[in-house]
């Protein structure tokens, strides 16, 4: 597998809850400033009690990507907080490694087909 485009990350708020929005490339095989650059964008948002990670711009989802979202998600979730993750539902393949890397996660971290569905569970469980 190699880097096709550098990952970007972008925050923003939507019903009370801080939308995480990445693209790109989330691999081990890419520059390390542009690894560190998606490790800092993550840990920016880490202190918010309501995240959704929209992953359905995403081109390529490596175990490094994979790894870093559960960090993530288990970081918020382990003070208090809640995550959901929106995927691109017609690559549901490309998930499969991150449905088991959050698995682990108590609470459950819901992958959801849609960015608003990922919202609704968040906003549901507050």
């Amino acid at each position: 597998m190699t880097w096709q485009s550098k990952p970007k990350i972008e925050s923003r708020e939507k019903d009370g809850v801080i939308v995480l929005h990445l693209e790109g490339d989330l691999i081990l095989d890419m520059p390390s400033e542009w690894r560190q650059a998606v490790i800092d964008g993550l840990d920016a948002q880490r202190e918010n009690d309501r995240v959704m990670v929209d992953l359905s711009a995403v081109n390529q989802l490596g175990s490094w990507g994979e790894k870093r979202i559960k960090s993530f998600a288990a970081g918020v979730v382990g003070t208090g907080g809640r995550v959901a993750v929106a995927i691109d539902p017609h690559r549901t393949a490309m998930y499969a490694g991150l449905r088991v890397e959050l698995a682990g996660i108590d609470p459950v971290v819901v992958v959801a087909n849609s960015g608003d569905d990922a919202i609704a569970t968040l906003k549901v469980s507050q």
